[in-house]
């Protein structure tokens, strides 16, 4: 049940990534994501 809840957490940031990586950022957000992507375990672009 636990891993589930962590599959779902991780879909849902990613998401979120997806909905504010189309949005124009500005050089401090994208350093933002980018930790947000490492700590997903995600390399960042």
């Amino acid at each position: 049940m636990e891993n589930l809840n962590m599959e779902a957490y991780q879909k849902f940031l990613q998401e979120i990534i997806l909905e504010f990586s189309k949005e124009e950022i500005q050089e401090e957000d994208t350093n933002f994501k980018k930790r947000i992507l490492r700590g997903l375990g995600i390399s960042p672009k």
